[in-house]
């Protein structure tokens, strides 16, 4: 992709209870959604993908911003309206229209719910199509406000996630605490 002028991506970091969360922003809209166990870590994934993507891009580091402040919320109690608003965040999606439908079905999977892969599969009318779920899946780079962490193997265990296993059962144990209003 060819740049006229140089795109400026805004980035805000903070630590949580499942690690290290980066937020970066283009043009106001979130251009990616890192988790990982530190800053340098993270920035440097966060650096990675603008080289392929805008490889003429300027880097500045903000204060917190919207966004990160409601991950942080979210994942010290998970909730339904707070992942409403998470799902009210301008995001900027790059992928193939299959990834997309993936992407779009695992914003309607409830907080404290999963899916198996063959489930999604099956939900977006492709059910032969599991391991493509799984690698769109693996393609997300919205962690938590697209809930990939959400997805299962079909006999309910974990199985490989983008920002690690372990971060996965954390945040599924995070969300299964959480109770709907009556």
């Amino acid at each position: 992709m060819t740049q006229s002028n140089t795109t400026t991506i805004r980035y805000s970091s903070a630590g949580t209870d499942i690690g290290f969360v980066l937020v970066a922003t283009i043009n106001e809209q979130i251009y990616v959604v890192l988790l990982d166990e530190d800053e340098e870590t993270s920035l440097a994934a966060l650096k990675m993908l603008i080289a392929g993507d805008y490889p003429h891009a300027e880097l500045q580091k903000t204060p917190s911003d919207h966004a990160l402040a409601l991950i942080k919320d979210y994942i010290s109690a998970p909730s339904n309206e707070l992942y409403q608003q998470l799902q009210g965040l301008d995001l900027l999606v790059r992928g193939t229209d299959f990834q997309k439908q993936v992407w779009q079905v695992l914003k309607s999977i409830p907080v404290g719910q999963t899916l198996s892969y063959r489930e999604l599969a099956q939900q977006i009318g492709a059910p032969a199509a599991v391991r493509a779920v799984a690698n769109a899946c693996g393609a997300n780079r919205h962690a938590i406000i697209v809930p990939c962490h959400r997805v299962l193997r079909s006999d309910g265990s974990i199985s490989g996630y983008r920002w690690g296993s372990v971060r996965k059962k954390q945040l599924l144990a995070l969300e299964s605490t959480y109770k709907e209003s009556p």
